[in-house]
């Protein structure tokens, strides 16, 4: 019997030790509290504020809204992926700081900020960034910003690796895109004072340095571009451009047009939308071979890229602020979100229609790690 209640007496005295470190721990903060979460990752961030939001992208399920730990004065600017996929890089504007640019580091996989880095840049306007693409640098982004020009930057090792270009002060910000068969970088530049949108494209991998062409250089191009709403490539390496026409005059057509960057031709009106659908954002399905369009009137465009037909419109029923189109990685599904409205559509594209409609605060960046 004694050997009995001493073994009754330890697992007591045990018990007594994990309680103490349990509470030890919770004044501490070391104690992980369970939070929700999903393998099937979707994050979506409404470009303002310290706030986002996980959705499941298989169930369309929302789960959890996530805060990030930032300083008072950071003011959030965008949300981005990390080349390596498994971090999300937030652009950041320290209004207690003279406007000194910030970037924030989330782990995808361990749930948590894990680094605040403060450039000793000063900006006054959002920059616009895309990831590096090269997987022995995950960490090297791309940001140009309005008043100072373009940059090379490492977001994991806290530092400038070199400036690219001093060019700046365009009324918009330079937009950059990497060609998915990794041949082509690509910026566009808008010049909204002189009416008209310029197209660089880069051999990829020079650091925006070795210049081939320049799509609508000084508007003397047969696309005729006054504003580019979005680019989207196909797998056969063509690029497509949403744009409307030089001068941006009301009641006039937006064209979606092709440039094959293989035969380094143009088509400027593959397809023709009248001014009042304003089709801006795109986006290109290859599993499907269609082509996606979705403007501020809230109208959905299926486009067949066989036929360069329209096949199928879908009616958001709202208007406003309409996101980047997602897709999903079956290629299935497609995300479409309207911050003004506060909702994130997501359409079912082999029965093209509106499945399900997620209610989200300013939803407007999506991404899929």
């Amino acid at each position: 019997m004694s050997g009995f209640h001493c073994k009754i007496r330890l697992f007591n005295t045990l018990i007594a030790a994990l309680i103490v470190i349990l509470f030890s721990g919770c004044k501490k903060g070391l104690v992980t509290i369970y939070e929700p979460t999903t393998d099937n990752k979707m994050f979506v961030y409404p470009n303002k504020g310290n706030t986002f939001y996980l959705v499941d992208y298989k169930t369309n399920e929302f789960i959890r809204e996530i805060k990030l730990n930032v300083p008072v004065g950071i003011y959030l600017l965008g949300m981005y992926l990390s080349t390596n996929r498994d971090h999300l890089i937030f652009s950041a504007d320290d209004t207690a700081n003279n406007h000194q640019e910030v970037f924030i580091t989330y782990d995808i996989n361990n749930d948590k900020t894990d680094n605040i880095y403060y450039t000793g840049l000063f900006n006054g306007a959002v920059p616009r960034v895309i990831a590096g693409q090269n997987q022995a640098y995950p960490g090297w982004i791309y940001v140009n910003y309005r008043d100072l020009g373009l940059y090379l930057i490492d977001v994991f090792e806290n530092k400038i690796v070199k400036q690219i270009s001093s060019e700046h002060d365009f009324t918009f910000e330079k937009w950059l895109y990497h060609s998915p068969d990794g041949r082509w970088d690509i910026i566009v530049k808008a010049f909204n004072v002189l009416g008209y949108t310029e197209i660089e494209l880069y051999t990829a991998s020079t650091d925006y340095a070795d210049l081939q062409f320049i799509l609508n250089k000084d508007n003397k191009d047969s696309v005729d571009a006054y504003y580019v709403g979005g680019l989207a490539f196909s797998s056969d390496n063509r690029l497509f451009v949403s744009y409307q026409p030089s001068g941006g005059k009301p009641n006039t057509a937006g064209y979606i047009g092709v440039y094959d960057l293989n035969t380094l031709k143009f088509n400027p009106k593959l397809l023709t939308f009248p001014w009042s659908l304003n089709g801006y954002n795109i986006a290109y399905n290859s599993s499907h071979n269609e082509l996606y369009d979705v403007g501020n009137r809230g109208i959905f465009y299926i486009i067949d890229d066989d036929k360069h037909t329209i096949k199928r419109t879908i009616d958001l029923s709202v208007q406003g602020q309409e996101s980047p189109i997602v897709l999903s990685p079956d290629k299935n599904t497609v995300y479409v979100a309207f911050s003004d409205n506060d909702k994130l559509f997501v359409i079912d594209l082999p029965n093209w229609q509106v499945i399900k409609t997620i209610s989200l605060n300013h939803p407007y960046k999506i991404i899929i790690p």
